[in-house]
């Protein structure tokens, strides 16, 4: 006897993807918590790693929810190499360049360059295409690479909708990052910009450019 099929409801997946984003936003805090208590997760066996920056997770955290969606904790060790875009206009040498905490890794940083060469834009353009930067914040003119020289834990997630203050007469009222296929994660550094920075205890720079 052949059982009819079940009807599989049109809703099942929008309820799981709203439900997703809700159980890693608890699951985040979690780890957040232990975290701050100095609790190490995924260290290997026999060892235990120390992250230079445990104190400003709560507000590094704070800093990634303004422009990430699907955030997750990250750890970052030292010798690795981060991107980052900066506003030379501001940032008067490399370092005060790097003095920010918003990065990408290689492989998001490769993503928006080979993006905008295959489409003829120029990289700074393609970089606020793919992270939604707005022209208030950034005229992304700049690029620099810092290799991290102590491990740190860090904030990942991707882009999500930003919103202008109406500062510069360049920006829509709202940007969007690339979705989709063409979307890359960002990482947030939790102590790095702002008063009493660590970004020079933490950070050395390796490379840079104009864009």
């Amino acid at each position: 006897m052949i059982r009819p099929e079940k009807k599989r409801s049109r809703n099942v997946n929008c309820f799981s993807d709203c439900g997703r984003e809700a159980r890693l936003e608890q699951l985040t805090r979690l780890a957040w918590s232990l975290r701050s208590a100095g609790v190490v997760l995924w260290a290997g066996a026999g060892e235990r790693v120390k992250y230079y920056n445990n104190h400003y997770l709560s507000a590094g955290y704070a800093k990634a929810r303004e422009g990430m969606s699907l955030i997750r904790p990250f750890e970052i060790p030292a010798g690795q190499v981060l991107y980052r875009f900066f506003d030379s206009n501001r940032a008067r040498s490399p370092a005060e360049g790097a003095d920010g905490p918003w990065w990408l890794e290689y492989e998001h940083f490769q993503t928006i360059k080979h993006f905008a060469l295959r489409n003829g834009y120029g990289i700074s353009y393609a970089a606020r295409l793919f992270a939604a930067i707005l022209y208030e914040w950034s005229e992304v003119n700049a690029w620099v690479a810092c290799e991290l020289t102590e491990s740190l834990h860090a904030w990942k997630g991707r882009g999500r909708q930003v919103m202008s203050t109406g500062k510069d007469a360049r920006d829509l009222p709202t940007m969007t990052p690339m979705q989709s296929v063409l979307e890359i994660y960002q990482v947030v550094l939790p102590g790095v910009g702002g008063k009493a920075s660590i970004a020079s205890n933490v950070l050395r720079v390796t490379k840079h450019g104009a864009l």
